[in-house]
């Protein structure tokens, strides 16, 4: 029995659109390439473009394994994190090595907070990388409404913070609570946003006043420079190498809510000094793909 007619000229039709864009893909893969290649604007923008795709696509893909157990920290690193850096390879991907240093001192027992320098949304890279087990992180509220990302921050015990007159506050009493209940840890980028220039901004009270109330001890973690193959202004964006160092706990209890700058001023000199020192050495550093880790 002959197929009908319609049917004859559907996939007549059909065969030819693949044709067409068969030929039309040989013509602009090649081309646009080339672009990749020589325009550096154009390969900071694609990249960049790339890199949001793959968030994205962790955050759903880490979705269905994170409501197994929602709101559990744990899922940060076994669901998001293992995502991004394990099956997908995003540090490989982008031609990012990460070599870190210092894990052990993650090694705490109760809760504790993470306070870590912000320079772009390539921070995911290096603190995937690293993230200890049962450790959540904090966000801005705004990012709560981003599609996917949003849900599965939430589905792994992340915290939006909520900028507004007044609501700090009650942020913190309910965050510190909550870090109990869970014997959990909350990374921190306790600049506020992104620091393009180099060095540290200064740093917000709001993640040393949760660890003094709390009790928790802070442990610092420093990301050296990206500026060796990113630069925003110059939009610039390559492969390159990036340390990330992580400190020894620092204890909150000698530490009181009128002493808290004390605290604050503490823990960024001791960061300030890593920072410069290990940017140079990935400043000097060969470029990789891999990621290395180190205890020492």
């Amino acid at each position: 029995m002959d197929p009908p007619a319609s049917f004859s000229g559907f996939s007549s039709d059909l065969f030819n659109l693949l044709q067409y864009l068969c030929m039309l893909s040989a013509i602009l893969i090649p081309v646009i390439w080339k672009i990749y290649v020589f325009n550096t604007e154009f390969r900071f923008y694609g990249r960049h473009v790339f890199y949001g795709f793959c968030v994205m696509l962790t955050s759903l893909l880490s979705i269905p394994l994170a409501l197994r157990n929602p709101g559990d920290p744990s899922n940060a690193r076994d669901a998001v994190a293992w995502i991004f850096v394990k099956l997908l390879k995003v540090p490989q991907l982008f031609g990012i090595t990460v070599e870190a240093r210092g894990l052990k001192n993650f090694d705490v027992k109760g809760p504790f907070i993470v306070v870590c320098n912000h320079q772009t949304s390539l921070d995911l890279i290096p603190m995937c990388s690293v993230l200890p087990s049962r450790c959540a992180s904090m966000a801005k509220r705004e990012l709560m409404y981003a599609g996917p990302f949003g849900l599965a921050f939430l589905l792994s015990g992340g915290v939006f913070v909520d900028r507004r007159p007044g609501k700090s506050r009650d942020t913190i009493e309910r965050t510190v609570r909550q870090l109990k209940q869970k014997n959990a840890g909350l990374w921190i980028f306790p600049e506020g946003t992104r620091n393009h220039a180099g060095g540290l901004l200064p740093f917000k009270k709001g993640a040393f006043l949760m660890a003094v109330q709390g009790q928790f001890p802070v442990i610092p973690v420093i990301i050296s420079s990206y500026s060796a193959f990113y630069d925003l202004a110059a939009r610039k964006f390559e492969s390159g190498k990036v340390i990330v160092t992580v400190l020894p706990p620092v204890s909150s209890k000698p530490y009181t809510v009128d002493s808290i700058q004390n605290f604050v001023d503490d823990v960024t000199s001791s960061m300030l000094a890593v920072y410069e020192l290990s940017s140079k050495e990935a400043l000097s550093g060969s470029v990789g793909c891999s990621a290395e880790k180190h205890d020492s």
